[in-house]
């Protein structure tokens, strides 16, 4: 691990109407008069620029706009934001946007500040330590400009683009709506998911070797970006996959994911040079082209890093030492590295191609039959409890929605069917599996019949390995709805 000094004095406000807070936290910070700086005309049509002036006005604080902020921002309007700070005696400047209206709100922060022209920052890379505060809505997740010490301007005229760091241009204040990203495009949002991912590959492949506590923060972003992409572009308002992927864009950027290591970014600096050259080009969109440099490196002198190092765990291959945390480690069977045989393989993974022996073996399902249960008479209604794997629950989900199931109970629960007798690895480190996370899921279906649910669940979960899950049927012999008061099959219908 090399040497480092990290800075981090950014107070975020995260959540569901955050930017609602933005006047009771800037006056808080003493702020009098404030720049509201943004881009094109999404902040303005959806009634956020208002609702952010609205917030400036109740906390009694002054406040003047500039809009225009371009993709790849340039520095004319910056040197336009610079001279009504100077006129205005502006004291704080507010970034309604993304990383580019992020990125022009720094430059114009530290261009207030100083005697000359704002562009020999960026030309001489001259620390300036007089910079105006600067706070945060954030509304495209990507740069990671909200936390971070980095602002990447264009000059058009000498067809540069370039950047500055500072942390002093840290903004002191991020606040950050999920909300405000499900009008995103699916463009703009691969986009930007692309590039909080390059910026993780840029501190992880460098030349310094393995730095465990760095490298493993890297990876864990990595896993999580590559399972939460595929949810936000299907489901644009999934709440909980746009708040990932927001607090994740930060994370990629803010620093932490580069401390100890040399970092790289000649990647970014290539595509900083195509977009300079035409600033049309989508950043994300240009590092995607700019990256497929890995796959050559990858064919000939290789990563640094194997696949199979991102599931032991970096601490046992480089060093030979095991995980501290393999003590209180609870295994996942979903991420565990099993060793095939033939209890835990069952020789194929697509359910459209394995025998019924195979399905049964791999997902066992208990049916009673429909006729008289110790004196109980089937009442044409059961309860269908499905236990799987965590990671298959949308899937789950989303095939018994297509069957018209509306309603469901899930749980996370613990426990252990053949793989007690198994052990994983946890970090690199062998732990024994007791007890598995796990999800449940209970159906209650009468109009729909139980067969077609089973034959949809044992689908979706199927893989053909030991841990796929179990299916339950059980008998109802009684349903109430509370508010009508509605019995048995007619309770269980959803109108009004």
């Amino acid at each position: 691990m090399e040497n480092f000094e990290f800075v981090s004095p950014t107070h975020f406000v995260f959540g569901c109407g955050a930017e609602e807070q933005v006047g009771e936290k800037l006056a808080a910070a003493g702020a009098k008069r404030v720049l509201v700086h943004f881009g094109g005309g999404s902040a303005v049509a959806s009634g956020l620029i208002d609702r952010v002036g609205a917030s400036l006005d109740a906390a009694g604080i002054e406040h003047l706009e500039l809009g225009g902020v371009r993709p790849n921002p340039e520095i004319t309007l910056v040197r336009e934001g610079v001279r009504l700070c100077k006129e205005a005696n502006v004291d704080w400047i507010l970034a309604v946007g993304g990383g580019s209206v992020i990125d022009s709100a720094k430059a114009i922060a530290n261009g207030a500040c100083v005697e000359g022209d704002v562009w020999e920052l960026f030309e001489t890379k001259a620390l300036d330590h007089d910079v105006l505060p600067i706070a945060v809505v954030l509304t495209i997740p990507a740069a990671g400009s909200e936390a971070s010490k980095n602002t990447v301007i264009s000059n058009d005229e000498l067809g540069m683009k370039t950047g500055y760091a500072s942390n002093y241009q840290r903004p002191k204040l991020a606040f950050m709506n999920p909300e405000l990203t499900f009008t995103l495009p699916p463009f703009q949002t691969a986009a930007g998911i692309t590039d909080m991912f390059c910026h993780l590959l840029e501190r992880f492949f460098d030349d310094v070797g393995a730095v465990p506590v760095t490298d493993n923060l890297n990876l864990s972003l990595m896993n999580t970006i590559r399972a939460e992409a595929p949810r936000v572009l299907a489901d644009p308002e999934n709440y909980d996959a746009r708040a990932n992927i927001m607090w994740a864009g930060m994370l990629c950027h803010q620093g932490l994911a580069g401390v100890g290591r040399h970092e790289d970014w000649a990647t970014h600096g290539l595509e900083h040079e195509l977009s300079a050259l035409n600033p049309a080009i989508t950043h994300g969109a240009g590092l995607a082209v700019m990256f497929v440099i890995f796959k050559v490196i990858d064919k000939t002198i290789g990563l640094r890093v194997p696949a199979e190092v991102e599931i032991d765990g970096l601490d046992i291959h480089e060093h030979g030492l095991a995980s501290a945390y393999a003590g209180f480690a609870i295994s996942d069977a979903n991420s565990a590295a099993m060793v095939p045989n033939e209890n835990t393989d069952l020789g194929e993974d697509d359910a459209s191609k394995a025998s019924a022996k195979q399905m049964d073996a791999a997902v066992p399902v208990v049916r009673e039959p429909a006729v008289i249960h110790d004196g109980i008479y089937d009442t044409g209604m059961h309860k269908v409890s499905i236990i799987a794997k965590l990671s298959k629950f949308d899937q789950l989900k989303s095939v018994l929605n297509d069957l018209g199931v509306t309603g469901m109970t899930v749980t996370q629960v613990m426990g252990c069917g053949i793989q007690k007798g198994t052990t994983e690895k946890y970090r690199g480190v062998p732990v024994d599996s007791t007890l598995l996370p796990k999800i449940k899921v209970e159906v209650i279906v009468s109009k729909i019949s139980v067969d077609s649910v089973v034959e949809a669940a044992k689908k979706a979960l199927y893989t053909g390995h030991i841990g796929d899950g179990k299916i339950f049927v059980y008998n109802v012999t009684r349903v109430v709805k509370i508010r009508t008061g509605e019995e048995d099959f007619a309770a269980l219908q959803d109108v009004e």
